[in-house]
């Protein structure tokens, strides 16, 4: 077969790329050609895990949250308190963490305990930041954490599920009134420091 620069021979009659499509696209055969495109709607793609270990913090900063992803999810894995906090909450950034908003949010962490007798949600609310998780202590708090909005210029809004320390069912839905887009997402207890467990962004395409 005359040689193309575009093309290459693959076997069995097929053809492929003979070079790689557009960063961040993926390639589809359809029996006899590959062809580069982009990512179907829907695909996770894992960015970074922050692992705690007595940390005051744990952010992800401007190399992940960017324009490239309409959605972020974040898996809360084993996240324990040191013994001081009462809440875990998220602060958002328009500068890459020179500073965090401190007002504009609105929304609550509503949570439910899994014994009682009659089930009831009690509902905290924050203005200062979003409240992800109350009444936290030494045990593990796991859940997902769904982010809408980050690099765009229309409020950023959560909502999530977790399950706080083995106790209660918990979700946490809020916005924040800014409509400059966010870069920066940082997680702490209202107190102390997140002793041990992990969080790892998702980009939603």
């Amino acid at each position: 077969m005359a040689y193309r620069p575009e093309v290459l021979d693959v076997g069995a009659g097929g053809t492929g790329l003979a070079v790689a499509g557009t960063s961040g696209n993926v390639l589809t055969s359809n029996g006899t050609i590959w062809s580069s495109s982009s990512p179907a709607l829907g695909n996770w793609v894992k960015l970074q895990t922050l692992t705690a270990s007595t940390s005051a913090t744990l952010t992800f900063t401007s190399t992940y949250i960017t324009s490239t992803y309409s959605s972020y999810v974040v898996i809360m894995n084993a996240i324990v308190s040191d013994g001081t906090s009462g809440a875990f909450g998220m602060t958002v950034s328009t500068n890459n963490g020179s500073s965090y908003l401190s007002t504009g949010y609105v929304g609550s962490a509503m949570y439910l305990v899994y014994n009682t007798a009659v089930g009831a949600f009690t509902a905290v609310t924050s203005t200062s930041d979003f409240n992800i998780l109350v009444g936290s202590d030494t045990g593990e708090n796991n859940g997902t954490l769904w982010l809408y909005n980050l690099a765009t210029t229309k409020s950023p809004s959560i909502l999530g599920d977790f399950w706080a320390k083995s106790l209660y069912w918990q979700k946490a839905i809020g916005y924040n009134t800014t409509t400059t887009a966010i870069n920066n997402i940082k997680f702490a207890f209202d107190a102390g420091n997140i002793a041990s467990g992990n969080l790892t962004l998702y980009g939603i395409t």
